[in-house]
């Protein structure tokens, strides 16, 4: 069995099979050009870091190793103590770097048959073989796991999440996942499956969670607790959770200050046809959107009425500002408020916002708020930076026009 790693087959030979009452991997040995024969297994390293990395989400332990090679067994004569690679069990949730254990593996290989003293270990990539221990598999189930290891690129992301599988489903995500992540500016995710869950965490306060056990859920989760979810009933189909997959990744990076940051922005030109329809299947959640532009106003309110204004909040009446601000002192001031949620350096405004000024004989000022804190899961707002332009005017060659009404002839 060859394994594939983002869709890419890699050249080197693995098998799983039932050993002693437990499950074990065989890893075939490398060997590189010798003549006309091309190398056997060359993707030995790459694979054993794909294999270690799959049988860790997995929660596997592996229990004994050695090395299996029929020169060491037959030829140097070898007990199992000689061949041995561990001094203990181990646990690979415990190990976070799979490639670095890999060459610990290796390097202890590359020791075994070598005379007392050698200067360095010799071969890295001989053939091993790993007793395993993992949850869910025994004995009877090897070729099971031989398939589910090989993260095949013909296993659906609906076929991983019908079997219930966590780790399955995770390595269908990784190449899905990291194309899309790219594209929205997320960076690398880490993608991790844990005994009912699969999560992709961009940073460590806002992650997807797929949920396997009992329903099929995807949630979109900001510290932890869900803040917008997909449920699935009945048949799973790939191309509807591909749909909704992306929808909650530009969801994601939204959260994350990719781009819809502002109350009522328009959808950005340079976005893609998909992530634009995207965003309109997930529009913007308006008890959200209302508590940003009531803490854009409280912050706004609390610096007027700290210069002596009294300050009446207008803008449901819809004049074309938001706060009505009177000073015994001062001309009275009228002031248009956006809040965002980070330092975007354009807002959205309406025909009757950039009109009004041009109209009134008051004092017009434009606040913005930027930096609003968002917690979806209480629907509230907090903090925020406050700049101010005062005087203020819509300056024509400061407008780009985003939608024109059209009159049918």
């Amino acid at each position: 069995m060859h394994a594939f790693d983002g869709g890419r087959e890699l050249l080197a030979q693995y098998t799983v099979v039932a050993d002693g009452g437990q499950l074990a991997l065989i890893m075939e040995s490398f060997s590189g050009i010798h003549g006309s024969r091309p190398a056997t297994n060359p993707d030995y390293r790459k694979a054993l870091t794909v294999l270690l990395t799959r049988l860790r989400d997995r929660n596997a332990v592996i229990t004994e190793g050695f090395v299996d090679s029929d020169h060491a067994i037959n030829k140097l004569k070898l007990t199992s103590a000689q061949r041995a690679l561990l001094t203990e069990p181990l646990r690979l949730v415990d190990h976070g770097d799979m490639d670095r254990l890999r060459k610990q593996i290796g390097e202890r290989a590359g020791r075994v048959g070598q005379q007392p003293g050698a200067p360095k270990a010799s071969n890295a990539t001989k053939k091993i073989r790993l007793r395993l221990e993992v949850p869910g598999y025994g004995p009877q189930d090897a070729k099971r796991l031989e398939d589910d290891l090989a993260g095949r690129a013909d296993l659906g992301l609906a076929e991983a999440l019908r079997r219930r599988d966590p780790a399955a489903v995770a390595d269908r995500l990784r190449p899905i996942v990291g194309p899309e992540a790219s594209r929205l500016g997320l960076g690398v995710l880490e993608i991790t499956a844990h005994a009912d869950e699969v999560h992709v965490r961009p940073d460590a306060r806002y992650s997807l969670a797929y949920l396997v056990r009992s329903q099929v859920a995807l949630e979109v989760r900001q510290d932890g607790a869900a803040i917008r979810s997909w449920t699935y009933a009945g048949d799973l189909v790939d191309a509807d959770l591909l749909r909704d997959l992306t929808d909650a990744m530009v969801f994601l990076a939204d959260l994350c200050g990719d781009e819809r940051s502002d109350v009522d922005s328009p959808l950005e030109s340079s976005l893609s046809r998909e992530v634009a329809e995207s965003r309109r299947r997930v529009p913007p959640d308006p008890v959200v959107n209302r508590a940003i532009e009531v803490r854009a106003e409280d912050v706004a309110a609390e610096k007027l009425e700290k210069l002596g204004y009294q300050v009446e909040r207008v803008g449901a009446l819809k004049l074309g500002y938001d706060l009505d601000c009177v000073h015994t002192e001062l001309k009275d001031l009228h002031v248009e408020v956006k809040g965002t949620r980070t330092a975007r350096e354009h807002v959205t405004l309406t025909r009757q916002e950039v009109d009004h000024p041009e109209t009134c004989e008051a004092e017009h000022a434009l606040f913005v708020v930027s930096r609003i804190e968002v917690d979806y899961v209480n629907k509230s707002a907090t903090g925020g930076d406050l700049r101010e332009y005062r005087p203020w005017q819509a300056e024509e060659e400061h407008l780009t026009p985003t939608e024109y009404r059209y009159q049918l002839p």
